[in-house]
């Protein structure tokens, strides 16, 4: 990179980390070149892990060591932490940049949970990959310039060979961004690599999985067809599979194409992305109800952390259409209602707290009626309740005053939903149950 453009900028800590913040963005950013009256940035994202061919994960050869060393030392050195049980996060003076590093992936990591070396790696990648972003923008007047991220993780190998997964390549230009993937990937095909690398047969291969891609994207049902590969088992370098790209753009007509042969790959709809998300979690977050409407038809409903959010959202913004949109599409409307943002508040609690205060009362009115808690409290052990009087809000003190609706009624309405849900699905081919799908893990950063 140094060759062709000349000397990079280094503003990266331990594990690839960027601590620098909005002062250290606009030093590096001073030494970008003026094109056509505008600043551009390129910023590389590119935590490291070993991954040898035989042997423990996180340890490498370097020349002139005879003796193996770690890649990348600071995260296996917080994941010797997890693995006793006992992680320090208070800040360290003797040692800054592992404990903010600390800080900063933990909130990535679920509760209880103990990662593998790769999945710390790429929780690493994510929290790099978006404190860029952040930073970025906060920097910069996006009037002004514009910059490319290129995100992913550099693997160093057996023999020496360094290798790099590619995350995403994204283009940010004012207040729009435009995903610059499938042109690498256009590219990488097109490549003449050694043979023990990628052979002609896997070129081929990923070139005509970018085509599947691309026509599942566009909707062009011939042209998907004609791709010649295994449109159950095609997957992106996030694996994200067909289905999941037809469902993300809306495209039915794909969506259909591949539904109708679940007999030949059951474990497809309910495939996750690196994000854990299936083709429903990508129709409903994108609006696209008629894909999600068929979608229902073959796979669980939503639950888990991407229903959690996404209610967490609506209701904080009193979007009472949206918050009945995500409860159609839940797996279990009892245990969607219970739903919690980061402090432990229930739906209830961030409705009265919500900032939209024309609209908070006819979304607490559809909470109540449905049986959402009005008797929890959040980790610091506060009602959602009690607030309501100081706030001098008379429309909310009326649908509190006035919430003596029986639990029958919102258990009506709860079976309601449930009947509803029932009548939209429909069986698997060949009577699979998807709580019986075996849906393949593979290694993404291996393959």
């Amino acid at each position: 990179l140094d060759k062709e453009w000349g000397s990079h900028f280094n503003i990266s800590s331990l594990a690839g980390m960027v601590f620098c913040g909005r002062t250290g963005f606009k030093a590096a950013m001073a030494h970008s070149p003026i094109v056509d009256g505008k600043e551009r940035y390129v910023l590389w994202v590119a935590p490291h892990i070993a991954l040898p061919i035989n042997g423990e994960d996180g340890l490498v050869y370097r020349p002139g060591r005879e003796n193996p060393s770690t890649a990348c030392g600071a995260l296996l050195a917080m994941l010797a932490e997890l693995k006793s049980g006992k992680l320090g996060v208070q800040l360290d003076p003797s040692d800054l940049e592992m404990s903010l590093l600390k800080q900063k992936i933990v909130g990535q990591l679920d509760y209880g949970h103990v990662p593998s070396l790769v999945e710390l790696t790429y929780a690493a990648h994510k929290v790099i990959q978006e404190e860029v972003i952040q930073t970025a923008y906060a920097a910069i007047d996006p009037s002004q310039c514009e910059f490319v991220v290129i995100s992913g993780i550099q693997i160093h190998g057996a023999l020496g060979k360094n290798f790099f997964w590619p995350g995403s390549m994204v283009k940010y230009v004012a207040d729009a961004k435009f995903d610059l993937y499938e042109e690498y990937a256009e590219a990488v095909a097109n490549w003449s690599l050694p043979e023990w690398v990628m052979g002609d047969a896997l070129a081929d291969l990923q070139h005509r999985e970018r085509d599947a891609r691309l026509a599942a994207k566009a909707g062009d049902v011939n042209a998907l067809m004609r791709c010649e590969v295994d449109l159950g088992r095609a997957l992106d370098h996030v694996r994200r599979s067909l289905l999941h790209v037809a469902a993300m753009e809306g495209q039915d007509v794909i969506v259909k194409l591949l539904l109708d042969k679940l007999d030949h790959w059951p474990e497809l709809v309910e495939l996750r992305d690196l994000e854990g998300l299936r083709a429903l979690e990508y129709a409903v977050q994108a609006g696209h109800d008629q894909v999600a409407e068929r979608l229902m038809g073959y796979s669980k409903g939503l639950s888990g952390h991407f229903l959690n959010e996404a209610l967490v959202h609506g209701v904080e913004n009193a979007d009472v259409l949206e918050v009945q949109r995500l409860l159609r599409y839940s797996e279990d409307t009892k245990e969607a209602l219970q739903a919690t943002d980061k402090d432990g508040r229930t739906l209830v609690h961030v409705c009265i707290n919500s900032s939209c205060a024309e609209k908070r009362a006819e979304m607490l009115k559809l909470l109540m009626r449905l049986g959402a808690d009005t008797h929890g409290v959040d980790y610091f052990g506060n009602d959602a309740v009690t607030p309501v009087a100081s706030k001098k809000d008379a429309a909310l003190l009326r649908v509190l005053e006035g919430s003596s609706l029986k639990s029958s009624d919102s258990t009506d309405d709860l079976q309601t939903a449930s009947e509803r849900k029932k009548e939209m699905r429909q069986p698997l081919p060949r009577n699979k149950s998807a709580d019986h799908l075996a849906v393949p893990e593979p290694h993404p950063l291996r393959s």
